[in-house]
């Protein structure tokens, strides 16, 4: 369960219209692309040129994971731009499973930001937030907006949560279509392993124990066994003896 910020109740009734704009323009962004990196760096540049932010990344992942995927402006990774610990503010908003904003939006949850302090300190930003992506309680991945002036306000935190929650499952499906056979099973077998319970868990930690031991004594301890299969033995070559007159053969020598 992903904890907010504020609350949708707290904002006048006037900013409805704009959080949906942010939402649709968003999600219409992601919708042009094929490709999940190109649809990440498409929503960074969209949320950043709506926010008027001075940097805004979207990595994909989940805990340790997390990689920074998208920049916007057309900022590209793989010439070795300057990230200056936003993967780090992403996972710790990750690993709390909600959003974190400096300066804080007052709600009364407990929020660790040393990560986000950290980023800002560095950076010499005015405002950071983080808000995870996230489809039916599973993190997926991440949004980290930079501002040098001004504040994050609660109608642009709920706007940007708003907007993870629509583009997730477009995300989501762009990036399950790159994925190889071996990858789909490892995921399912992972989001399976923690959607179980404690109780289901360790079935599963004594199932796969009694499958290793059988394996090992099957290969260590030596076990007799038969085979019954019915048999015939008939000669290589089959030759007719005749004899001129009717009789009986009165002895077999060989």
């Amino acid at each position: 369960m992903l904890q907010h910020e504020v609350s949708p109740s707290t904002l006048p009734p006037s900013e409805g219209a704009e959080l949906a704009r942010l939402s649709w323009q968003g999600l219409q962004a992601v919708l042009r692309e094929t490709d999940a990196s190109a649809a990440l760096a498409a929503l960074a540049t969209e949320v950043a040129q709506a926010m008027a932010c001075r940097r805004v990344a979207v990595g994909w992942g989940s805990g340790s994971g997390l990689r920074v995927k998208g920049l916007s402006h057309g900022a590209q990774l793989s010439r070795g731009v300057m990230l200056g610990g936003v993967e780090e503010a992403m996972q710790e908003a990750v690993m709390q499973a909600q959003t974190i904003c400096l300066p804080r939006v007052a709600d009364g949850a407990v929020r660790i930001t040393l990560a986000h302090r950290a980023l800002m300190r560095r950076e010499g930003l005015i405002g950071a937030i983080t808000v995870p992506i996230a489809q039916q309680g599973e993190v997926l991945g991440a949004i980290t907006c930079e501002r040098e002036h001004g504040r994050f306000t609660a109608a642009e935190i709920i706007a940007l949560e708003a907007l993870a929650e629509a583009v997730a499952p477009v995300l989501k499906l762009l990036h399950e279509a790159r994925l190889s056979g071996w990858a789909r099973v490892r995921r399912d077998l992972r989001l399976r392993w923690l959607r179980e319970g404690s109780v289901g868990r360790r079935l599963w930690q004594f199932g796969a124990a009694a499958v290793l031991v059988a394996l090992v004594l099957g290969a260590v301890v030596p076990v007799p066994h038969r085979l019954d299969v019915p048999a015939r033995v008939e000669g290589a070559q089959q030759r007719a003896l005749t004899a001129p007159t009717d009789g009986f053969l009165q002895q077999v020598m060989v």
